[in-house]
């Protein structure tokens, strides 16, 4: 808990200044256009689920990361994701559900949004 507490805000400021470079919006599209430029640097892959009227999930299917952490290193860096989508888009929300490094099949996110944010049409 104390290295998570630590990474988030190094996440949210990630993410702040990726939304000031790459001129992010409120919308979700703007979110994970991105989320996905940040996370293609860093080799990995995701779709996001949405379901209408519920929270969204990102599912992670390819992460180049894994292979080299244990389950516990990667709870705790995932802090930094959940910061930097904040970070991206002041209105979401992320938590890191499932994870590869603890042998689930893909790592799963809850991503929430606390002010209204329609699904982008081509993600539905």
């Amino acid at each position: 808990e104390l290295g998570r507490a630590a990474l988030f805000p190094v996440g949210q400021q990630l993410g702040r200044e990726a939304r000031s470079r790459l001129g992010v919006g409120e919308s979700a599209a703007d979110l994970l256009r991105a989320a996905r430029v940040l996370y293609n640097v860093l080799g990995i892959a995701f779709t996001v689920q949405w379901q209408e009227g519920r929270p969204a999930f990102l599912c992670v299917h390819r992460c180049a990361l894994a292979a080299h952490y244990a389950a516990v290193t990667c709870a705790v860096l995932s802090a930094t994701d959940e910061g930097a989508v904040q970070g991206l888009n002041p209105a979401a929300r992320m938590r890191v559900q499932e994870c590869m490094t603890a042998g689930a099949a893909r790592c799963r996110a809850r991503l929430d949004f606390v002010a209204a944010c329609p699904a982008p049409e081509e993600e539905k």
